[in-house]
């Protein structure tokens, strides 16, 4: 199975994983990451940790211009409270 042509996983995307403990230590998107690169080869990704221990969506928000931003994402997944 391939991803379809019309995804949004573009080559050269940074994608910004922001979130809370469960994103900072990669246990959900370390596997997802790799699914993508393996369905899409030729894409050139780009995946940033913006996951903080303990953190929020309200935290997230607050420190976007110095934890996030700087990453200069393209995309970004969310995961807060699992």
């Amino acid at each position: 199975m391939t991803c379809p042509k019309s995804s949004i996983f573009r080559d050269g995307d940074v994608v910004a994983m922001i979130g809370d403990s469960i994103t900072y230590d990669g246990r959900w998107w370390v596997s997802l990451r790799e699914q993508l690169l393996a369905r899409r080869p030729a894409v050139n990704g780009d995946f940033r940790n913006c996951g903080i221990a303990g953190g929020s969506a309200e935290g997230a928000l607050r420190g976007y211009n110095w934890d996030i931003a700087p990453h200069r994402p393209t995309l970004a997944l969310v995961m807060f409270g699992m």
